[in-house]
Protein backbone atom coordinates (compact mmCIF):
# COMPACT_ATOMS: atom_id res chain seq x y z
CA UNK A 1 0.00 0.00 0.00
CA UNK A 2 1.35 3.40 -0.99
CA UNK A 3 1.95 6.00 1.67
CA UNK A 4 -0.60 8.83 1.33
CA UNK A 5 0.82 12.00 -0.18
CA UNK A 6 0.66 14.85 2.28
CA UNK A 7 -0.14 18.46 1.61
CA UNK A 8 2.60 21.09 1.68
CA UNK A 9 2.54 24.05 4.05
CA UNK A 10 1.44 26.26 1.14
CA UNK A 11 -1.35 23.86 0.14
CA UNK A 12 -2.64 23.71 3.70
CA UNK A 13 -2.48 27.51 4.03
CA UNK A 14 -4.45 27.95 0.79
CA UNK A 15 -7.04 25.38 1.91
CA UNK A 16 -7.49 27.17 5.25
CA UNK A 17 -7.91 30.54 3.51
CA UNK A 18 -10.74 29.07 1.41
CA UNK A 19 -12.54 28.10 4.62
CA UNK A 20 -12.24 31.52 6.28
CA UNK A 21 -15.05 34.04 6.32
CA UNK A 22 -14.39 37.35 4.56
CA UNK A 23 -14.36 39.30 7.85
CA UNK A 24 -11.64 36.96 9.18
CA UNK A 25 -9.60 37.35 6.00
CA UNK A 26 -9.77 41.14 6.27
CA UNK A 27 -8.70 41.00 9.91
CA UNK A 28 -5.77 38.70 9.14
CA UNK A 29 -4.58 40.92 6.28
CA UNK A 30 -3.68 43.60 8.83
CA UNK A 31 -2.51 41.21 11.57
CA UNK A 32 1.07 41.68 12.81
CA UNK A 33 2.86 38.50 11.66
CA UNK A 34 5.41 38.83 14.47
CA UNK A 35 2.54 38.07 16.85
CA UNK A 36 1.39 34.88 15.15
CA UNK A 37 1.56 33.17 18.55
CA UNK A 38 -1.64 35.06 19.44
CA UNK A 39 -3.49 32.86 16.94
CA UNK A 40 -2.28 29.64 18.64
CA UNK A 41 -5.56 28.84 20.44
CA UNK A 42 -7.92 29.79 17.61
CA UNK A 43 -6.70 29.39 14.08
CA UNK A 44 -3.78 27.24 15.24
CA UNK A 45 -6.08 24.71 16.95
CA UNK A 46 -8.23 24.50 13.82
CA UNK A 47 -5.15 23.81 11.69
CA UNK A 48 -3.73 21.23 14.09
CA UNK A 49 -7.03 19.35 14.43
CA UNK A 50 -8.01 19.33 10.76
CA UNK A 51 -4.69 19.18 8.94
CA UNK A 52 -2.03 17.79 11.30
CA UNK A 53 -3.46 15.42 13.93
CA UNK A 54 -5.98 13.92 11.50
CA UNK A 55 -3.36 13.57 8.74
CA UNK A 56 0.09 12.64 10.07
CA UNK A 57 1.49 12.83 6.52
CA UNK A 58 0.95 16.62 6.64
CA UNK A 59 2.74 18.78 5.91
CA UNK A 60 4.80 16.84 3.43
CA UNK A 61 7.46 19.54 3.14
CA UNK A 62 8.17 19.96 6.86
CA UNK A 63 11.22 18.20 8.25
CA UNK A 64 9.89 15.80 10.89
CA UNK A 65 12.90 15.57 13.15
CA UNK A 66 13.38 15.23 16.90
CA UNK A 67 12.26 18.84 17.29
CA UNK A 68 9.01 18.30 15.37
CA UNK A 69 5.92 19.44 17.22
CA UNK A 70 2.43 20.12 15.83
CA UNK A 71 2.44 23.56 17.52
CA UNK A 72 5.52 24.56 15.52
CA UNK A 73 3.98 23.27 12.31
CA UNK A 74 0.70 25.12 12.81
CA UNK A 75 2.63 28.33 13.53
CA UNK A 76 4.50 27.95 10.24
CA UNK A 77 1.17 27.48 8.46
CA UNK A 78 -0.33 30.54 10.20
CA UNK A 79 2.69 32.61 9.11
CA UNK A 80 2.27 31.35 5.53
CA UNK A 81 -1.43 32.32 5.62
CA UNK A 82 -0.50 35.82 6.79
CA UNK A 83 2.13 36.17 4.02
CA UNK A 84 -0.35 35.03 1.35
CA UNK A 85 -3.05 37.41 2.56
CA UNK A 86 -0.66 40.36 2.84
CA UNK A 87 0.51 39.73 -0.73
CA UNK A 88 -3.12 39.84 -1.91
CA UNK A 89 -3.64 43.10 -0.01
CA UNK A 90 -1.26 44.96 -2.34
Amino acid sequence: MDKPKGMTIKEIAEAVIKELEEKDIEELKSFDATKSYQLHHGLGVFIRNKYIYAHPENPSDYQKTLGYHPDNVSDEIVKKILRILKAKKK
